[in-house]
């Protein structure tokens, strides 16, 4: 009876601490905001894409960068992509086929492993890449785009239906004079609060002729995406990984 008691009595105070998280975050979150889809949020995204060259990025097929402790090569034309997960685990994915195989210390992990490699360096990618790139990415499949007129001007609001590890996610870009991001606001799944901002910033064109941010500020954290590089030429990179770019096993893991 003691013991049923003490939990029921914990259980109490968990949730009163949940409702008390909730109406904190209530509070303190921004409501999404309401945009008008139309020929003026499209004119906004084409003003947009064209400041950052997407025809540039498009026609890239190699690309290369660091986020946190993960290192990424990407053969855009192959569609595959090496993910450095650590020091001695290499996962190398198809990302037509959202499957993979990887190394641990040199040599094929075990099937059940290579699962759970893979899975995780699709994750990894899904977030790191859009981090990278996400500018480009306003009119992916499963998109919407709409305009939000703020107090600082225009804003253009992309809500991603479906598509990579998190959809149903709400991003606000807010703009500069020349129509460059300078930031943007999260309505997304993994953080409770809506309407988080991160800056985009420390822009840099690469040798594709597309221009990348590579320093993200938030009221918590800095992010910064290290060494990047987009290039025409996949080759250009200086990457030669065998493993990459030939002939892979034909038994890959999901």
């Amino acid at each position: 009876m003691k013991h049923r008691l003490k939990w029921i009595y914990a259980s109490f105070l968990l949730l009163i601490v949940l409702c008390i998280l909730m109406v904190c975050c209530g509070s303190l979150s921004d409501p999404l905001p309401k945009g008008k889809q139309g020929p003026l949020a499209e004119r906004l995204a084409d003003r947009m894409l064209e400041r950052i060259n997407l025809p540039a990025f498009e026609k890239a097929q190699g690309a290369k960068w660091q986020f946190r402790s993960h290192h990424y090569l990407w053969h855009r034309g192959l569609h595959r992509v090496r993910v450095t997960l650590s020091d001695d685990l290499i996962v190398y994915l198809d990302l037509n086929q959202q499957q993979g195989w990887s190394l641990e210390e040199g040599k094929r992990s075990s099937p059940i492993e290579e699962s759970n490699h893979v899975k995780a360096a699709i994750k990894a990618f899904n977030n790191d890449s859009f981090w990278a790139f996400a500018p480009f990415k306003v009119r992916d499949s499963g998109t919407s785009r709409a305009l939000v007129n703020t107090k600082n001007g225009q804003a253009l609001l992309v809500f991603y239906k479906s598509g990579g590890s998190t959809p149903g996610d709400h991003y606000l870009w807010h703009l500069d004079q020349n129509d460059r991001p300078t930031s943007w606001q999260m309505w997304v799944s993994i953080i409770p609060l809506g309407g988080v901002s991160s800056t985009w910033s420390g822009w840099v064109k690469t040798s594709s002729g597309a221009w990348v941010a590579t320093k993200h500020k938030t009221s918590l954290l800095d992010l910064e995406i290290q060494d990047i590089e987009v290039t025409t030429r996949f080759e250009s990179l200086e990457e030669r990984d065998e493993q990459l770019v030939g002939t892979w096993p034909e038994n890959l893991s999901k």
